[in-house]
């Protein structure tokens, strides 16, 4: 039987836009304040995906760190990164490509790249004075920047988080068979051709 596919991603965006809470709500089945988490558990699970198997890990990110050192080493060996923003914070969405993507670029430019909306649920039912970040904004954003692709998710319901982390595996597998594992973050097994799917 053969190994499973190991696939590496970190989680980035600004702060307080629910990155933590998506990463436990998935990987440990866990919704609450993130005061209650446990940070020793880390991220890991095993996915099946049209008969291929995946070991799909990786980490979370703190936004508030600016070394560049230390910012680097969320994109070692990363296979796939999950672009995260809020759907109830247009300055969230806004440092997607001021903030982030320039990091990418700089940083893991060769990586897959899948933007995902937090706090999905609102669609339903948005607070009071607030402009939601539409789905044809994030859409338009991925085919500007030839992102990955675009999903949202509820962390409070689940809904969406599987499909974020099957988008995930799959984005990572494509760009393995077409371009080996050379196309991996800071630190990869090789050159990068710099190509943002």
């Amino acid at each position: 039987m053969p190994e499973p596919i190991e696939v590496r991603f970190s989680c980035i965006g600004d702060s307080s836009i629910g990155k933590t809470v998506l990463l436990y709500a998935y990987f440990h089945d866990m919704y609450g304040p993130e005061s209650e988490y446990d940070e020793s558990l880390g991220f890991s699970t095993d996915l099946t995906l049209n008969g291929t198997k995946f070991l799909l890990y990786g980490q979370d990110s703190d936004a508030s760190v600016t070394n560049e050192i230390l910012r680097s080493d969320l994109y070692e060996k990363v296979d796939v990164i999950l672009l995260c923003f809020s759907i109830i914070d247009e300055k969230s969405f806004l440092n997607i490509e001021t903030r982030w993507i320039p990091e990418i670029t700089k940083l893991a430019k060769d990586v897959p790249v899948v933007l995902v909306g937090t706090h999905g649920d609102y669609r339903v039912d948005p607070p009071e004075d607030t402009t939601l970040v539409s789905k044809e904004q994030a859409e338009e954003l991925v085919t500007r920047l030839q992102l990955y692709k675009y999903l949202e998710c509820c962390t409070k319901t689940k809904e969406g988080l599987s499909d974020i982390f099957n988008a995930a595996a799959t984005a990572a597998h494509e760009r393995m068979l077409t371009k080996g594992r050379s196309g991996r973050g800071r630190g990869g097994d090789g050159g990068s051709s710099c190509e943002i799917m």
